[in-house]
């Protein structure tokens, strides 16, 4: 049995960051403001708002849904969740859902989303009626964190082991967001070992030697001292670009600061990292390092 609280957002998560952890493929510079409903390769997506289409009814947690029939007008965000829908059910497909909290609009008002956030449980389509236009959606308290999503097979596929640090980290953090959590894997005893093959930028060890120096032994984020020191005495702080190398960035001490192990991976994967990032550019800045 599972609460509607359960599902109520607490933060604004960005669109493409949700259907990423669902597990749609969505390039880094695509927003995603309007739409209603997400499609690709047999992942279904819908937008839903919390209280205002998702309730409560007994044990179960459903959405009814009215979609328009053959017989009437058509709107495009109304025809991408009739598809959706009709994909879903004629497929036996899971469907994820993004639950929306705000201010729900209508044909007059639009909508104002104040906060959005991924269920971590896949839906169901309970029924369907194609002459009248109506279907249930339920959640599947059942189900862990959507990796039943076609079947047992396919989950094993799903979280694999992989050699690529990003995705493994991906998956990872998407079953801790998973309620219940999974049950204890078995592992592997002798994990197999892979030839990989990266792209990296060539840096240069001035750089690195002058901004570690400069930076005195303390995380120029937390201002804490470095939480160790070197085989050679010196201490261990970890050099990270302002402005990514990816994305132009240039190798320079006017680009670089001296972090932490913590604060480094906090700046690329934290919650606030873009916050963190701006407060790095100011210091920079103010620095005026040369």
């Amino acid at each position: 049995m599972s609460k509607l609280s359960e599902l109520e957002p607490k933060n604004l998560e960005l669109v493409k960051v949700l259907l990423k952890r669902a597990g749609i493929k969505v390039k880094e510079n695509r927003y995603f403001l309007s739409k209603c409903a997400f499609v690709q390769d047999d992942i279904v997506v819908l937008n839903c708002w919390y209280k205002g289409q998702i309730k409560s009814e007994g044990e179960n947690i459903i959405i009814h849904q009215r979609l328009p029939t053959t017989s009437e007008r058509v709107s495009a965000r109304s025809k991408s969740v009739l598809d959706a829908i009709k994909l879903a059910y004629e497929k036996n497909l899971k469907i994820r859902i993004i639950v929306l909290k705000g201010k729900m609009g209508n044909a007059y008002t639009p909508s104002n989303v104040s906060k959005r956030a991924l269920d971590s449980m896949p839906w169901s389509v309970k029924t369907y009626n194609e002459n009248t236009g109506k279907c249930v959606l339920m959640r599947d308290v059942q189900a862990d964190n959507g990796s039943r999503i076609k079947n047992p097979i396919l989950a094993a596929m799903r979280f694999k082991p992989t050699a690529n640090q990003d995705e493994l980290e991906e998956k990872t953090q998407e079953l801790l967001l998973s309620t219940p959590l999974p049950e204890k894997p078995a592992g592997q005893k002798a994990p197999k070992k892979v030839e990989t093959k990266t792209l990296s930028f060539k840096c240069d060890p001035k750089v690195r030697a002058y901004v570690r120096r400069e930076a005195h032994g303390r995380c120029e984020l937390c201002k804490e001292r470095a939480p160790f020191k070197t085989d050679k005495g010196i201490p261990f702080l970890e050099v990270h670009h302002v402005k990514p190398l990816a994305k132009h960035g240039s190798d320079r001490t006017t680009n670089a600061v001296g972090v932490c192990p913590n604060c480094h991976r906090s700046l690329h994967q934290a919650k606030d990292s873009d916050e963190r990032r701006e407060k790095l550019y100011r210091q920079v800045k103010r620095l005026k390092r040369e």
